[in-house]
């Protein structure tokens, strides 16, 4: 993920919310060996709540996309979790697996 650009290109966040308005730049993530973006959002109207994160992040041309629908308005604490679930073992071997490099040497 090389930009807000490319996030938004793989983002997702319409299986979510179709109607929503990001609050802010990306925040580089690191999940497992590889890097992306994270990005939250909130709903086009102002009297919804709930915020989506979206969680992008790649091996070379591989992307893993993540998203997340949170309830509240309060991320702050949320976010650092869904990051802290994607890093966790299990889920980064998955991501290994589904991208077909279950066989080869990756660092973490």
């Amino acid at each position: 993920m090389a930009d807000d650009a490319e996030l938004e290109r793989v983002a997702d966040t319409d299986l979510v919310n179709a109607d929503i308005q990001p609050l802010g730049s990306g925040t580089a993530v690191k999940v497992g060996w590889m890097h992306g973006l994270s990005r939250l959002y909130r709903p086009s109207d102002p009297k919804a709540a709930g915020r989506v994160l979206s969680v992008a992040f790649n091996d070379e041309c591989d992307v893993v996309v993540a998203v997340a629908k949170l309830a509240g308005s309060d991320a702050g604490a949320i976010v650092p979790a869904v990051i802290a679930f994607l890093n966790s073992n299990s889920m980064v071997l998955w991501a290994k697996k589904e991208l077909g490099l279950e066989f080869v040497r990756r660092e973490w």
